[in-house]
């Protein structure tokens, strides 16, 4: 097969290091890979010199996207661009691609939007995503012409550079795959996902494989490494968690919320919204028209209504700690401004969790009796602790919606959190929710390097780089990029010698993409192998013992800091989870 593989992103060292080690294998297996990347055209994403040296110590065939084009194609891009301006730009079209939104996406996120409209100052940063979007749109038509791929591998096909490559692409009948981190974070810098489409089609088939599977028993390895990425959310140290560490000692939330010992908790679990809208707008995401609550407020505010006069129950209303600064961005959400103005004068029985407050979602688990999910994650990690969550976004959530109690319309809503309470905490839920993660953590990866090649460190090379990670958290996002600037410069610890002694390293493994080179050449959907799951041979009664032996693992990583004798509550997070870990 000829397969392109377009590397836009080079400055970001894992996303060009990955595509060029599936290129590099691909390459191995006899396969036609034209390996294209940015060279110096887009500023702030793409990095010439790792392209040289992933070339280099790689043997990759391709180019840089500024060769194919000419002064009249740059002419053309400019025309355009001066035609262009913040109320007309949504209409640039061009061979059915809809290239004025998808430029949008990454402004769209980075400055945490719910809507197109941009003021001056906005529409100048904009210009910039539209150019960049328009280079890679022009290129990609000559190459595709020229080259005549079957197939096309893009780091993320959201990305408005790459995104544009996806639509035209599939306007002319070649399919598209998308490459990103594995979900598990405490192996994700070794794993890489590979799919078709976008990662929205990419969840939608994994729900389908779902129904499917999700009675077969896993083996204790697989259940291991989902255990594994759940201490990692415990610790809250990747840049990709957002939540506040687990804290090492008791945390009252009873007392800090003023509950009362025989009000039920409730906890509502908001997400961010505009990740959501970001991948509505450049088309990449359909909202569906049959949701029960039009919006997260207007379900807020019912929730309000129906706890109010019911003084055995409190709610905690949990705000998404994306909406405002954090660890990775510096800007509060347009949402976010929303929230602080609705949420005043809420009855005594209703209380808000902001990020401010720093709790642990992990510390409110131990009080509370019922989750309310909108579609953030944490219905997953939750139910992976047995208790119950309830949701009215079935189309929304990214994972099975029978993990979670699921309303059907408002009336069905509020009865479903009844029956929730009224079942409480469940072992089942334990479960299937670790049946689900083990598909969606290790059935869907390409392993790139061991897991323990990082272990070949030295001890100080280790205490610097743990060192440096921690301090470098402690900074604001402004002052982090400014580092990283110097950083670059630095021989040993810029870009050079690193590098390339990553690449050579890489060298020495074996990546084994057989699982990808089928599903290339069968223009599969991922890498999920249906049939060899339902060869398990793992009982019903082995698996359970092996939940039992990981949720002793997470029991021992939530309580295991806590003082010796410290009263365990009835009904608690820790009181069933230790009725699990002394079963015999």
């Amino acid at each position: 097969m000829k397969i392109i593989c377009y590397s836009s992103y080079t400055a970001t060292w894992f996303f060009a290091f990955a595509e060029a080690i599936i290129a590099l294998e691909l390459q191995k297996k006899g396969h036609d890979v034209v390996y294209i990347t940015p060279g110096k055209l887009f500023k702030r994403i793409s990095n010439i010199k790792q392209e040289v040296i992933l070339r280099k110590e790689f043997g990759l065939k391709g180019y840089e996207l500024g060769t194919t084009l000419n002064k009249d194609d740059y002419k053309k891009i400019n025309l355009l661009i001066k035609s262009l301006n913040k109320t007309n730009f949504e209409k640039l079209v061009i061979n059915e691609v809809q290239i004025g939104k998808i430029a949008l996406y990454e402004f769209l996120l980075h400055n945490k939007k719910m809507s197109s409209k941009l003021t001056d100052t906005e529409w100048k940063e904009c210009l910039r995503y539209l150019k960049y979007t328009l280079i890679s749109f022009f290129a990609c038509r000559k190459i595709i012409k020229t080259e005549k791929p079957d197939r096309i591998l893009l780091y993320s096909t959201l990305y408005s550079v790459n995104h544009v490559w996806e639509r035209y692409a599939k306007h002319k009948g070649i399919p598209v795959y998308f490459m990103q981190n594995g979900a598990n974070l405490s192996d994700t810098n070794n794993t890489l996902i590979i799919a078709k489409n976008n990662p929205f089609y990419y969840m939608d088939i994994l729900k389908i494989y779902w129904s499917k599977i999700k009675n077969i028993p896993v083996s204790q390895k697989t259940l291991s490494y989902v255990s594994d990425n759940f201490m990692e959310l415990l610790k809250a140290r990747h840049f990709s968690v957002y939540s506040t560490p687990k804290s090492k000692e008791y945390v009252d939330i009873k007392n800090i919320f003023n509950i009362k010992k025989n009000q039920k908790i409730l906890t509502v679990t908001m997400s961010s919204y505009d990740e959501v809208f970001a991948a509505q707008y450049v088309g990449a995401w359909k909202m569906p028209k049959s949701l029960i609550f039009k919006s997260q407020l207007e379900w807020i505010k019912a929730l309000v209504n129906y706890v109010k006069n019911q003084k055995d129950k409190f709610l905690i209303i949990r705000v998404h700690p994306r909406e405002f600064p954090n660890q990775r961005e510096s800007m509060k959400s347009t949402h976010a401004k929303i929230l602080e103005k609705v949420f005043k004068n809420l009855p005594n029985n209703v209380k808000v969790n902001w990020p401010a407050d720093k709790i642990s979602i992990y510390d409110l688990a131990q009080e509370t009796d019922v989750f309310l999910n909108a579609w953030s994650t944490a219905g997953v990690e939750i139910s992976m602790l047995g208790i119950p969550v309830v949701t009215y976004a079935k189309e929304l959530a990214l994972y099975p919606s029978d993990l979670n109690y699921m309303g059907i319309s408002q009336k069905d809503y509020f009865t479903k959190i009844e029956s929730a309470l009224v079942n409480g905490w469940s072992y089942e839920k334990i479960k299937m929710t670790y049946r689900w993660l083990a598909l969606y953590y290790q059935r869907t990866i390409v392993t790139l390097r061991n897991n323990n090649t990082n272990s070949k460190l030295s001890i100080f090379n280790k205490f610097v780089f743990n060192t440096t990670n921690y301090c470098y958290r402690l900074l604001s996002p402004k002052v982090r990029a400014s580092l990283i600037k110097v950083y670059y410069m630095i021989p040993g610890l810029g870009i050079g010698q690193r590098q390339i002694n990553d690449c050579r390293r890489q060298l020495v493994e074996h990546a084994d993409i057989s699982r990808a080179v089928r599903m290339l050449e069968k223009s599969g959907d991922t890498l999920v192998d249906i049939k060899e799951i339902l060869k398990s041979k793992v009982s019903r009664k082995v698996e359970d013992d092996y939940i039992r032996h990981e949720v002793k693992r997470i029991y021992n990583a939530l309580y295991g800091t806590l003082p010796k004798g410290t009263k365990i509550k009835k009904d608690s997070l820790q009181y069933n989870l230790k009725q699990i870990v002394t079963l015999k």
